[in-house]
């Protein structure tokens, strides 16, 4: 049965499972998409210290939200994708994802 990180209700029990089906070195659900070794990174808080945030209705052109799960530009198909995300993040005044190493304000160009 595929996987997928939003089937878990915290990065715990995805790393769980990740570690109990073959962890790095059998990782068929791409849980662990840099190679880390960690499982779905995402806030590391469990579902019970997630507490309500009211859903934002502002409309904009960007598909892409905020999140604490972390991406790297292999995760993107395109660099436009890239720079969408990490324009809803942050970027260029914050980069938690660390997309944009050089500094330059535009989301993985180098690769």
């Amino acid at each position: 049965m595929d996987k997928n990180c939003t089937d878990f209700a915290t990065q715990e029990h995805a790393q769980l499972y990740f570690e109990e089906n073959g962890g790095p070195d059998y990782d068929s659900d791409d849980l662990d998409r840099d190679g880390d070794g960690i499982a779905c990174e995402w806030n590391n808080q469990s579902s019970e210290e997630v507490e309500y945030q009211e859903e934002d209705t502002t409309t904009s052109d960007n598909p892409y939200t905020a999140t604490d799960i972390d991406h790297d530009c292999p995760d993107f198909d395109s660099q436009e994708d890239a720079q969408l995300f990490f324009e809803a993040n942050g970027g260029p005044d914050e980069d938690p994802h660390d997309l944009d190493r050089d500094g330059d304000g535009m989301a993985c160009d180098s690769n």
